[in-house]
């Protein structure tokens, strides 16, 4: 009987593993928010002023939203 307890441990201690991973990299981007700013900045002036890269450019700035959102921050 105690046979069967093992894989639902086993996804348990996965899970709180990654939970607990999940939780350091939030605190290092949330350390860093005004980082991130700053570059989400930098790239609306890129953009304004017409940059060749400009599709690039604002692909990158949607992967920065997304990564705030899910993180908590608003850019």
């Amino acid at each position: 009987m105690i046979c069967l307890f093992f894989p639902l441990f086993d996804e348990m201690f996965c899970l709180q593993t990654i939970q607990g991973k999940f939780e350091d990299f939030k605190r290092s981007v949330m350390a860093k928010a005004d980082r991130f700013s700053e570059v989400d900045n930098f790239a609306k002036r890129l953009v304004a002023e017409g940059h060749t890269d400009t599709v690039i450019i604002k692909e990158q700035q949607d992967i920065l939203r997304c990564l705030s959102f899910v993180i908590g921050f608003v850019l």
